[in-house]
């Protein structure tokens, strides 16, 4: 069975037997609610790791690089958008906690600049920037389950997420 990510809005059209249908497979995993199809967009990991933690193994996602293409960018510390004024002039790595070639070589401001001065370049470095995010998200999420400490991983990555924005980070 495929599973269906979505909240309502970002389902773009699902309506009427398509919504039924994404709401059926979700409620198949008990992945309704607050946690799967809400009025609160959450950050996709934190979805992702939900879905993980019931069963489902394999996920077919265009939501990195659409999103790189949007300037957003997926971090530890939660999605920024690098539109936001205020990392005109950082000069701090997009999440510092990352280890990718754009992490190591670009600021906040640098791909500001490429944005906002509409190069591509912003665009595809954002986009690998959370295309390594997911896969390195994904390589903790295999390695925790391997060890047998799934829960422990789910919930401290979870709670940093929730701690950064709150701090507003």
């Amino acid at each position: 069975m495929r599973v269906f990510l979505v909240n309502p809005a970002s389902a773009n059209g699902a309506t009427g037997r398509r919504w039924a249908e994404l709401e059926r497979r979700a409620a198949a995993l008990g992945l309704e609610g607050e946690t799967m199809v809400s009025e609160r967009p959450g950050h996709l990991s934190e979805l992702a790791l939900e879905a993980v933690a019931r069963g489902v193994d394999m996920f077919d996602c265009v939501i990195p690089t659409r999103n790189g293409r949007t300037g957003s960018a997926f971090t530890s510390r939660g999605k920024l958008n690098i539109r936001n004024a205020r990392f005109a002039d950082d000069p701090n790595p997009l999440d510092p906690d990352c280890g990718c070639s754009v992490c190591r070589r670009y600021s906040l401001g640098y791909l500001r600049h490429l944005y906002q001065a509409g190069e591509m370049s912003a665009a595809t470095m954002i986009s690998h920037h959370n295309l390594a995010f997911f896969l390195d998200t994904m390589r903790g999420v295999r390695q925790s389950i391997t060890s047998g400490t799934f829960s422990r991983f789910r919930r401290e990555f979870l709670n940093k997420l929730q701690e950064n924005q709150e701090a507003g980070v």
